[in-house]
């Protein structure tokens, strides 16, 4: 009987010290610290999220982002379809403008009315009403639509390239410069006019002694239009 009494005594006192312990701010505080930090956590979250979109926004609006592309090399420039009398050279075809001169660079201060189309190979393509000496003329590719500068040079393939100094004797033209292994040879003529610089293409042409012959046209690159 007594045994049972104290057994009885035992678990009593246990049951009141499990609620004791239960009921005490020493359980609590735990989840109360769990809590507050799971709080504290979401604010500091947000006011990251916020400071990141907040920074965000600052890059996107910021005038000084600026995306950097890389330029595209530049194509010559082409200009629209001009009037002018047609003429073939090889295998293009051109149109001779004749408003249009191309002249030194170095001789533009010497102009005081003119219009700038291009500039090319040291050359300035112009309109204007004055008049060159050495002004080359300007012809325009019908394919490309590009502008090109008739140099007075005729190039000739020889079908035997020691007759190139026979030819250019017979021809009065002066050797500009060769190369034997094509068996090219540039000859520069003393034309007045590109008519008569094509009388001279012509003539080559059909000697027997030539195997092609046309005119010197340069047409690219453009650095100013």
């Amino acid at each position: 009987m007594k045994r049972v009494r104290l057994i009885s005594l035992f678990i009593f006192c246990l049951c009141m010290g499990f609620v004791w312990h239960w009921k005490s701010g020493d359980r609590e505080a735990p989840s109360v610290l769990i809590k507050k930090a799971g709080r504290a956590d979401k604010e500091q979250l947000k006011v990251g999220r916020a400071r990141s979109d907040k920074g965000l926004q600052k890059i996107t609006k910021s005038p000084t982002l600026v995306v950097q592309r890389r330029p595209a090399s530049r194509a010559p420039a082409a200009v629209r379809p001009l009037s002018g009398k047609l003429f073939n050279n090889g295998s293009s075809s051109y149109r001779y403008l004749p408003s249009i001169r191309a002249i030194r660079q170095e001789e533009l201060g010497s102009i005081s009315d003119f219009k700038l189309i291009e500039k090319k190979f040291g050359r300035a393509l112009i309109r204007s009403q004055a008049s060159f000496d050495s002004a080359g003329w300007v012809v325009q590719n019908q394919k490309s639509h590009l502008l090109g500068v008739v140099t007075g040079i005729i190039k000739v393939k020889l079908k035997d390239f020691d007759k190139r100094n026979q030819i250019s004797e017979e021809f009065a033209l002066v050797e500009y410069y060769s190369f034997p292994g094509i068996r090219l040879t540039l000859l520069q003529a003393d034309a007045h006019d590109l008519e008569g610089l094509q009388g001279i293409q012509r003539a080559l042409s059909g000697d027997p002694r030539v195997e092609s012959a046309s005119l010197e046209i340069l047409e690219a690159p453009v650095s100013v239009q």
